[in-house]
Formats: structure tokens, sequence, C-alpha cells
């Protein structure tokens, strides 16, 4: 559904063909949170799968989501992360490494870092702060080329804007963006039984596809 269909859906739930309580303006930004929220609660599903099995395959949900960036380093051992980053799938290091970058995690229970083993690597990490993407290496004197593959934030849903607004997740999920949408709105008058039970109906809906 494009985002105007979106809205006419959710207009529907709401028994309101116009604007009259509820405005446009308002049910763009349900519908923006619905299609944000379907894929945090994903993204988090695969995050678990993942952490078990590193080859889990990334679900149809989030690959729309997909966004691959070649950039160049040099003399530095960071980047700054893309303004649309949500979350990092794998960094290639072309020129003096040829090889991919496995990512540094730190134990929160225990405060030291666990090596990633995967494929055998051996000293070659990344990790990522709030701001940069940054690299366990010497700062390299000749631009070596890094590819990095991550899933970008979902864009604002609203139909007045350019075809770019429409939902971005696949067409299974617009129904369930749509019922968020309308649980969210119910908070306005008020109606907390009533958006907490809607919410639950959106939680049934999810499919890790």
């Amino acid at each position: 559904m494009t985002a105007t269909q979106l809205l006419a859906s959710l207009r529907t739930l709401l028994d309101e063909d116009t604007e009259q309580y509820w405005l446009d303006p308002e049910c763009y930004t349900a519908l923006t949170n619905g299609q944000k929220e379907y894929a945090s609660i994903v993204l988090a599903q695969y995050k678990a799968k993942a952490g078990v099995n590193p080859f889990e395959p990334l679900p149809e949900v989030l690959r729309p989501l997909l966004n691959p960036v070649t950039q160049s380093l040099v003399n530095a051992t960071y980047l700054p992360l893309p303004p649309n980053y949500l979350y990092d799938l794998s960094v290639y290091v072309y020129g003096t490494y040829n090889r991919p970058f496995f990512k540094r995690k730190q134990s929160r229970s225990l405060l030291f870092e666990q090596v990633n083993s995967l494929l055998g690597a051996q000293g070659y990490y990344y990790s990522i702060d709030n701001v940069n993407l940054n690299f366990e290496i010497p700062a390299p004197s000749v631009a070596i080329n890094i590819d990095f593959k991550y899933l970008m934030l979902t864009p604002p849903i609203d139909g007045s804007l350019s075809p770019a607004s429409d939902p971005v997740l696949p067409d299974f999920t617009h129904d369930a963006i749509v019922q968020y949408a309308y649980s969210e709105l119910l908070k306005k008058p008020k109606r907390t039984q009533e958006s907490l039970a809607e919410y639950q109906k959106f939680l049934q809906t999810i499919k890790y596809i």
C-alpha cells in the first residue's frame, strides 16, 4: 500500500473519512511509528537468533533496509556513521587487508572483551560507538576502501511528500502498521484499555520472515 492507502485504512478504523478529531499529520506520525516498531521488533528477534547462529539469514522484513556503502579511509582509524544508521551487518576492508573485519563485543556482565572467533579471525576488528565506525588498525597513509553493509532507519511515511515517503517494509507488514497506528491514536482520547488491546493485536501480527 502507498502512504495514502495506509491513511485511508487507518481512517476506516478511526471511523473518520477525513480530518475531524485526528489530523492527517498525526495519523502519518502514528503510521511512521508503526513501521519503526515493526522493524525494531523483528531486528531484536534477528539479533537474538544471530547471536546463536552467525549465519542466520536476514529476515525478508528487514531486507528493504539493507544499505551497502563504500568509503575510503586514510590517515585515520574511524569513519563517521551514516546519519540513517540503525544496525551494522558486515565490514570488509580492501587494500592492505582484503578481508572481513569482525565486531569487537563487550561482555556487560564480566566487563571484558569477548573475541569473536568467527571464521578464525585473528586481530582484525572494528567497533561502533554512537558516532563512528572504529577500526583496530594503524592509521593507513594510503587510502583503503571500506565496504560497510548496514540496516538503515525506517524513513517517515507521509502522503503529502514524494513517493519515497511510502512505506518501505514489505506489503505483508502494512496491515500491522495500520493496527499499531490505530492503537497509538486511541491514546489521544485517553481510551487506554482499548489502546492496549489494539497493541496486543499488532504484536500478534508480527511476522519473522
